[in-house]
């Protein structure tokens, strides 16, 4: 029983809440505008912290001054008092265990558990169904809709199913205000992605759209693990006001809590095997300061309201993407001089199912993390790149059809932030550079790096092939459509196609988009622009002007330069493999006979089967001699077996 000073505390409280107006937010009134018009059933979709409790007050009293009846009702208990809380102004009836009601009030407010087997005693014209995503295709809510004929109001920042399908049964789905429009109108603080540990999920099983609770349990409820996730998040946590782990269960929360603690992080474990009083306790020490760590094992997805909380752990793994936007959310809440929400990932989240800031993704099916095939011309020749906007994309080498990598954010490796699609992506030395948002570092993406992918997806014969097609349509450009330059060619031409085959084989990416010669003259820029002097000369057709793709010294460097440097790698490398690359590179350069791919698979196959010591020194060693002695390159293949010879 309460005595007579708390319950006068209480009256004041909320005698003091009667009289602060609640100023409503230009979405929060749309969403309620768009209730008031739409007919029948409606789901609302916004996400945690936006103020869905404000708008179902809203509505709920629009449908009280209809002379209306209202039931609200929760999927937990523990919402019940933070439901009440919202709708006091209304003055619910709580409908409870054996709690009495008044039958004639107006709003009520019940467990889903009580409510689909009560008799309630009235008839309600609108139910709303908070955090409508749990179980909303269970037995419960289908006998407690059975014979409804009012309306239905769902409301969840996640109302997906465990395939990220939208739930079924409502008329009007409301979801126009999403994380993004939260984050860019500042309603909400923006998340900024940590993964310091990675993790391995591949043997763990997978039951009922998410991951087994005992094999995680076996995996990372031990030492080993929790002293890995401690030492590798403490550093990210030391600065942050307040931060919630998720754990995997009641054990594991304990443990985390006890190495947090012995790491000196004031940490305590919250979790439903505690008494009402002792939770209460916890959460008033973790909103003073005093504790500044709770770990829960999912315990504080719902139900939690602390908008100084600035850091999420995320120390469980899950394939459901609505746990992870309900974990996520429990940090993005306004709060004095918060400017954003660490999240630390130690279990793959992440890496898994992306970024907390992506749309929420339809997945009837695990998404493979490469596309293996073009959905143009189904080529399996895919590299990675970036689009005019910056933006990172698969691109088909065949058609040049491209498809934008959404899934993944990408790590900083100088300061740890997994950047989101604000990122910017930058080429040097033709590899792909991720520019972070935060620290501006260049971090090298080694899982995406041009450099490897266009080696792999642009081989000698594709390269050849690209050299054959727009060399040809050179030679007919100048031959059919100029008019102006007659077969043979002279050797002026004869260079300048032989320098635009070394161009394409140093940067056949760049003539996937590329499709006739006079759009490769005149818009493409490196060309383009090697060619203004020449092109202020005026008068009839000429060669240097209207023949050339590239001027004169463009040409020269592509012979002079860039053959310097490949000369340069060339005295260094000690690799039979690389060192041949280099040599055809420089060969095809002068117009000479390399060596074919049938001729390279044969010498490394000497390589491989051969007993000689040093055989691969020796071997770079002769291809360097061939080269710079003018032989044919074609006498490397003598070298192994020559040499079996005299040692045997």
């Amino acid at each position: 029983m309460k005595n007579l000073e708390e319950l006068e505390a209480e009256k004041k409280s909320a005698s003091q809440k009667d009289t602060v107006e609640v100023i409503l937010r230009p979405y929060q009134n749309s969403i309620i505008k768009s209730v008031k018009e739409s007919q029948g059933s409606v789901l609302i979709e916004a996400p945690t912290g936006s103020g869905k409790s404000v708008v179902a007050s809203e509505i709920a009293k629009n449908e009280i001054l209809k002379g209306g009846k209202v039931l609200i009702v929760a999927p937990k208990i523990i919402l019940l008092e933070q439901l009440q809380e919202t709708f006091h102004k209304l003055d619910p009836q709580i409908i409870h265990g054996k709690r009495n009601y008044d039958e004639t009030h107006s709003v009520f407010i019940s467990t889903l558990q009580t409510a689909h087997k009560h008799k309630l005693g009235f008839e309600p014209t609108m139910i709303m169904v908070d955090e409508v995503h749990f179980g909303f295709s269970g037995k419960m809510i289908a006998k407690l809709l059975k014979g409804f004929t009012g309306r239905l109001i769902g409301l969840s920042a996640t109302p997906y199913d465990q395939n990220s399908k939208l739930i079924e049964g409502f008329d009007t789905h409301i979801n126009e205000f999403d994380l993004k429009y939260m984050l860019k109108n500042k309603y909400l603080v923006r998340p900024k992605c940590y993964a310091p540990v990675k993790v391995d999920l591949s043997n763990i099983k997978v039951q009922a759209g998410d991951y087994n609770q005992s094999e995680l349990d076996k995996a990372f409820n031990n030492f080993e693990s929790i002293t890995q996730l401690v030492e590798n998040t403490k550093g990210l946590i030391e600065n942050q006001k307040s931060t919630l782990t998720f754990c995997i269960n009641i054990s594991h929360a304990n443990a985390v809590a006890t190495a947090f603690n012995d790491a000196g992080i004031p940490t305590k474990a919250i979790h439903s095997k505690l008494s009402k009083e002792e939770q209460n306790s916890i959460m008033k020490e973790y909103k003073s300061g005093k504790v500044k760590m709770l770990a829960n094992p999912m315990m504080l997805t719902t139900g939690f309201d602390d908008p100084a909380t600035d850091c999420i752990v995320l120390a469980r793994a899950t394939k459901s993407q609505n746990l992870y936007r309900q974990m996520v959310g429990r940090g993005l809440r306004l709060f004095e001089n918060k400017t954003h929400a660490k999240i630390i990932d130690c279990a793959g989240v992440v890496d898994n199912l992306g970024l907390p800031t992506e749309s929420q993704k339809i997945d009837d099916k695990p998404l493979s993390k490469h596309m293996t095939c073009c959905s143009s011309c189904k080529s399996t020749d895919i590299y990675k790149g970036k689009d005019e906007n910056g933006n990172l994309v698969r691109i088909c080498a065949d058609c040049g059809n491209s498809e934008e990598v959404k899934r993944q954010g990408c790590e900083c490796k100088s300061c740890g932030l997994v950047n989101d699609s604000s990122a910017r992506f930058i080429t040097k030395n033709k590899s792909l550079y991720l520019e972070c948002t935060d620290c501006s570092h260049h971090t090298l993406i080694s899982s995406i790096s041009r450099t490897k992918e266009l080696g792999e997806v642009f081989s000698e014969n594709k390269i050849k092939e690209l050299q054959e097609k727009y060399a040809i349509g050179y030679i007919r450009h100048l031959y059919y459509e100029q008019r102006s330059i007659d077969l043979p060619f002279g050797e002026d031409v004869s260079r300048h196609i032989r320098a635009f085959l070394i161009y394409i084989s140093e940067n056949p990416s760049d003539f996937v988009h590329l499709k006739s010669i006079d759009n490769i003259r005149n818009n493409y820029k490196p060309f383009y622009t090697s060619r203004i002097d020449d092109l202020e000369a005026t008068g009839s057709w000429s060669w240097e002007r209207d023949g050339r793709l590239f001027s004169l010294e463009f040409e020269a460097k592509l012979f002079g330069t860039n053959t310097g440097d490949i000369k340069q790698q060339l005295n260094v490398i000690q690799d039979p493999v690389e060192a041949l690359k280099l040599i055809n590179r420089l060969l095809s350069s002068k117009g000479k006979v390399t060596l074919s791919e049938e001729q390279t698979r044969t010498l490394l196959l000497q390589l491989k089967m051969t007993n000689m010591e040093h055989a691969e020194v020796m071997c770079t060693k002769r291809l360097k001699d061939i080269y710079h002695n003018n032989e044919s390159i074609g006498d490397i293949l003598k070298f192994i077996p020559m040499m079996e010879s005299v040692m045997n």
